[in-house]
């Protein structure tokens, strides 16, 4: 482990002949390897590890690496014999340099007829302690005389061989035999004293997800931390809790090992535009009709046609949804803006004075109620049509004058107005509105209201009954009652027809200023309701509830 016979990621060594004998290199898969783990990353047959081949694992699916590791020579072939083992009479294997093999190294025997190198030659002298003889294991030689020390020389040895010394050495004899001297190769990388096999914090194991670490007798290597994850990486495989083949969002994909080996991608049919996982035959969202577009079917799987138009909306000729709208008060008989016509309920009328107005067909229809606080009353002038309706009463509540305007007096008291604000004295009967004008009587003396019956200032036939203005005076200036009277005058156009009896108009109350009764079925135009008396007066007038009874 850490020769030079070994293997990097594109690298060979004599031991390449076997490795590649069945499947060859780069990668192609080694005999039975061939017929499973197909598409497997990486490939059976490729070289890994020190000396090691990918091969199927026995799911068939997924490959690993299996790596024997370094020889005793630090090689990757399988050694005839082991290193140093005896061969021959007196030999020992001995690694080749290429750390692929090993040869018999021997000498033969010596002089003795035993292994080993001898000291001297047999039968020599060894100075005054004798003649060399070969020693019982015929292995060395020996001085035959009495004072021969431990190394089988001559002399006193200072230490005596085989005594530890050093850190892991041992005290050995010199070529002559005379001396000692201490042989000490230190301590391995672990801390013991015999020579590790392997390179310490080398990578090892399934994968070289391992490292080689010291033993507890510090004198030999132990692989830890070889679990290669399920790719065949040495990392936690991403994303986190992800699982190799499992399940990953929709349409049966599946989480498979990228080529880094150490993370994970979701693999499979990604879902549709709509979320489903057949193909979609067309474009979300593309026109299919009058004003529809294609969308999602519920299955996910398809595109329906729908109507884009939602709620009250129609689609138009123009291929545009637009919600009919019949909301405007002249609205019918009129487009409703979404290619109709606004008829019957749909339809508003303009709101006429004290008339009721209805959409029919394509037409509005008047009809003459009344007021609400004059059970009795239902006045429809003879000149009313059901289109423009002309009514015999007047309450204010369109928030309008309804047809009446200031009479133009030469001595005319009307500052300003009209308007037409809530009835005095919070009356029951008077509805929200009454018709007002502000007086200044340092402008004048009299102020008053006319109304021509008919549209077009045209006549209306046949009128009867007693003609009612309901008046309330406010003063502004503390003076109470106006001593002045009112008049009514009704006139057919050409004169007076029909006036009415002098009213004084009393402070902070409704009073009725009638006209006189109409007998003969007259032919009238308008009327005035006239009060005098405001000279030099300020304050309010109000006018409502008018009507023939």
């Amino acid at each position: 482990m850490g020769g030079d016979g070994g293997l990097d990621s594109g690298g060979s060594s004599a031991a390449d002949g076997a490795a590649g004998a069945s499947g060859g290199e780069s990668g192609v898969c080694q005999e039975a390897d061939c017929e499973s783990c197909i598409g497997a990353t990486p490939a059976p047959g490729t070289r890994c590890g020190n000396c090691g081949t990918i091969v199927c694992n026995p799911d068939e699916v997924t490959t690993s690496c299996s790596d024997p590791g370094y020889n005793a020579c630090g090689g990757c072939a399988e050694l005839v014999a082991a290193p140093d083992a005896q061969c021959g009479e007196c030999g020992k294997y001995e690694c080749a340099a290429d750390k692929e093999s090993v040869t018999c190294k021997d000498p033969g025997k010596n002089a003795c007829g035993g292994c080993g190198v001898l000291a001297s030659a047999p039968s020599t002298s060894c100075g005054a302690c004798g003649d060399w003889k070969c020693n019982a294991d015929k292995t060395d030689v020996q001085c035959s005389g009495v004072n021969a020390n431990a190394c089988g020389g001559c002399g006193t040895l200072a230490n005596a061989p085989g005594v530890a010394c050093g850190e892991c050495g041992k005290y050995e004899c010199s070529s002559d035999k005379t001396s000692t001297s201490c042989n000490d190769p230190g301590k391995n990388a672990c801390g013991g004293c015999t020579p590790l096999v392997g390179a310490l914090n080398a990578a090892c194991g399934a994968g070289n997800c391992g490292k080689l670490t010291c033993a507890s007798d510090k004198n030999s290597l132990n692989c830890t931390g070889a679990n290669p994850n399920a790719c065949g990486g040495c990392n936690t495989l991403t994303p986190a809790g992800a699982v190799k083949d499992a399940s990953c969002g929709t349409c049966g994909r599946k989480y498979a090992c990228n080529p880094d080996k150490n993370s994970l991608s979701c693999v499979g049919t990604m879902p549709n535009v709509c979320g489903g996982c057949a193909a979609i035959n067309g474009t979300v969202g593309a026109s299919c009709g009058a004003c529809s577009k294609t969308a999602c079917a519920s299955d996910k799987e398809s595109l329906d046609c729908k109507l884009q138009c939602t709620g009250a909306q129609v689609c138009t000729a123009q291929d545009q949804c637009k919600a009919p709208d019949c909301s405007a008060a002249d609205s019918c008989g009129k487009s409703n803006g979404a290619g109709g016509i606004c008829t019957n309920s749909n339809g508003k009328c303009p709101i006429e004075p004290n008339a009721n107005g209805t959409c029919s067909g394509s037409s509005c229809t008047y009809v003459c109620p009344g007021l609400p606080n004059v059970a009795s009353f239902n006045k429809t002038l003879s000149c009313s049509t059901i289109g423009e309706p002309a009514c015999g009463s007047w309450s204010f509540e369109t928030g309008t004058a309804e047809g009446w305007t200031v009479i133009p007096h030469v001595d005319n008291a009307v500052l300003s107005g009209p308007t037409f604000p809530a009835p005095p004295g919070g009356s029951s009967g008077y509805g929200q509105h009454s018709l007002a004008l502000k007086i200044d009587g340092t402008r004048g003396s009299a102020a008053g209201i006319r109304v021509y019956f008919c549209p077009g200032n045209g006549v209306a036939t046949n009128i009867s009954g007693v003609f009612h203005a309901m008046v309330w005076w406010e003063p502004s200036d503390s003076g109470g009652g106006l001593a002045g009277p009112g008049f009514t005058y009704i006139s057919d156009g050409s004169q007076i027809s029909v006036d009415g009896p002098d009213s004084n108009t009393p402070e902070g109350q409704w009073f009725d200023l009638p006209s006189n009764l109409i007998t003969s079925g007259d032919s009238l135009v308008s009327v005035d309701v006239n009060i005098a008396g405001v000279q030099d007066r300020k304050g309010t007038l109000y006018f409502d509830n008018i009507y023939f009874d």
